[in-house]
């Protein structure tokens, strides 16, 4: 990894730190995995690692807001549509 990707001993510190908070079984071949990760999105620092995972958490934050606000708009129009659904049952058993 340092030879060939020009890591530091840092990020590969970084690497396996990562991995061993996965608690994945083979630790090694998951921490190679995530070093090919960072190679191909051109990370070379602790600090790009640090960034890139700040932005990943901002992404999961705003995908959960929008899923939660699609989520109650989707109750929302449940409540409204049962609601119209009950006036017009009442509007049709006082019109017969």
């Amino acid at each position: 990894w340092t030879v060939e990707w020009n890591f530091s001993d840092g990020l590969i510190t970084a690497a396996y730190q990562e991995a061993r908070n996965a608690e994945v079984s083979r630790v090694f071949p998951y921490m190679n995995k995530i070093l090919e990760n960072w190679y191909r999105q051109d990370i070379h620092t602790v600090d790009q690692v640090l960034a890139e995972k700040a932005q990943q958490k901002e992404q999961r934050r705003t995908r959960k807001k929008e899923s939660d606000s699609k989520s109650r708009d989707k109750t929302a129009r449940k409540e409204t549509s049962y609601e119209m659904d009950e006036i017009n049952r009442m509007l049709k058993q006082f019109g017969s």
